[in-house]
């Protein structure tokens, strides 16, 4: 490989890591906001 590269498939794989931890924050915020919603479903209308 072209010593030249490094960097730019270091950029690359940071870009990465970043892109797959927010996509990973965005399910887990909508994974805890349907079991918030079917929680409070379950509990039934406050008076």
């Amino acid at each position: 490989m072209d010593p030249n590269s490094y960097g730019l498939v270091e950029m690359l794989l940071s870009f990465g890591v970043v892109l797959a931890f927010c996509f990973w924050q965005l399910y887990s915020v909508s994974q805890a906001k349907k079991r918030r919603l079917e929680r409070e479903r379950a509990e039934g209308p406050k008076p």
